[in-house]
């Protein structure tokens, strides 16, 4: 990990002194969590970030339902590329927000993340 990111530094180095610009693409999750709360209706949750560039819904045995959004670069490896979740329970017949939170890259490496998903997140990178 510690030569990744001097490399990193060392190529941002180059590219700077060459007057070469690298385009980042900054993701405010902090901004976009903003948006939905916890009670939210989860259609209306989905809605407020219908700006990701993917949505892949998780149903789980129990009836509940993790909503995974991508933001960000669309490379799997990418330290910029951020995973929204909210998870919805239902409520009196009504899909309601009871949790939300990020996911990092890293977790697309895990063996068992996303299964059931649709889209598949250990495919759409592929």
């Amino acid at each position: 990990m510690m030569n990744r990111t001097i490399l990193t530094l060392v190529i941002g180095l180059v590219l700077i002194i060459s007057g070469c610009t690298v385009k980042r693409e900054h993701v405010d999750y902090v901004e976009i969590l903003s948006r939905i709360e916890v009670g939210d209706e989860r259609q209306e949750a989905i809605n407020k970030l219908s700006d990701a560039w993917l949505h892949a819904e998780c149903p789980f045995d129990n009836g509940a339902i993790e909503d995974i959004f991508f933001y960000g670069p669309r490379e799997r490896d990418s330290v910029d590329l951020i995973m929204i979740s909210i998870l919805s329970e239902p409520k009196e017949s009504i899909y309601r927000v009871t949790r939300t939170g990020t996911y990092e890259s890293y977790f697309l490496d895990a063996p068992d993340f996303g299964q059931g998903c649709q889209p598949s997140v250990q495919d759409i990178f592929d």
